[in-house]
């Protein structure tokens, strides 16, 4: 039988046997908390696999509807492939017209090609001439131009021989129907002026000295400012005039001037008047 302890010890046993205890409790719940915190692991990595596995499953329920769905039109996609074999047969039959088409549309397509060129050559040709034409037509208005001002220049110029004429540009009255002497004076004097314009002032008395010779020497004109043989000889006969008369008479009226002596030439036209009757 073992010794009887004393209150001391067996409280010192006692304090130990508690504190045992307690340890022990404290390592059951730290082992109960790590077997609880694996536990929630498991049953979280757990919810996550049916997740996963209800995903998997709703895929495969789609699969099986698709199936089901394939399954079911089965006999139209028979009939879609028999409908494309048929397609396809009539494509391999057709292949040889599609060749001979394509070799036309080759043989069309070189037949284009000539054409365009052809066409081509004919656009650049229609070009250079059009261009010719272009030259010809600018070279034609300047030559146009040129003659417009040529003929505008002549123009003018004949415009100012009209005034410098005497009859001033104006359409004058017929000079056989005048029969007033001062308009057939100023006719006179204007064609005089305009012959002085032409010959020059200081000629121009030796130019009307000639001019009057020569009208009167002139058979296409009426009037004399001398006697013919003719003339002479009637006067001799019918009013009995010597030489000496007629040589006196000759002497008398060559060399004068119309401006010199007017009564000379009013004396001349009268002995010319008196000859004539």
């Amino acid at each position: 039988m073992p010794p009887k302890l004393s209150k001391v010890a067996n409280k010192h046993n006692g304090v130990k046997g508690v504190e045992a205890l307690e340890n022990r409790h404290e390592k059951i719940k730290r082992e109960l908390r790590d077997n609880l915190s694996d536990a929630n692991g498991r049953l979280t990595k757990s919810e996550s696999a049916i997740v996963e596995l209800k995903k998997i499953i709703t895929q495969k329920d789609e699969e099986i509807a698709e199936l089901k769905l394939t399954l079911m039109n089965k006999r139209d996609i028979e009939n879609q492939l028999k409908n494309a074999q048929k397609a396809l047969e009539s494509i391999q039959r057709s292949s040889e017209f599609v060749s001979n088409q394509v070799a036309n549309l080759h043989r069309e397509n070189n037949n284009l090609k000539d054409k365009i060129n052809f066409l081509n050559n004919n656009i650049l040709l229609a070009e250079r001439n059009k261009e010719e034409s272009i030259r010809d037509a600018v070279l034609a208005r300047n030559s146009e131009n040129i003659h417009r001002k040529k003929a505008l220049d002549m123009n003018n110029q004949l415009n100012s021989l009209k005034l410098q004429s005497p009859s001033g540009g104006t359409k004058l009255k017929k000079y056989g129907d005048i029969r007033k002497t001062d308009t057939k004076i100023s006719r006179v004097k204007r064609c005089l002026e305009f012959l002085k314009k032409d010959v020059g002032e200081d000629d121009f008395d030796a130019f009307i000295t000639d001019f009057c010779h020569y009208i009167a020497k002139d058979p296409s004109f009426s009037y004399k400012n001398c006697l013919s043989d003719m003339d002479s000889f009637l006067a001799v006969v019918k009013f009995k005039f010597s030489d000496t008369v007629l040589k006196d008479l000759k002497k008398k009226f060559i060399g004068r001037s119309c401006e010199e002596d007017k009564e000379f030439w009013e004396e001349k036209n009268r002995y010319v008047i008196m000859l004539s009757i």
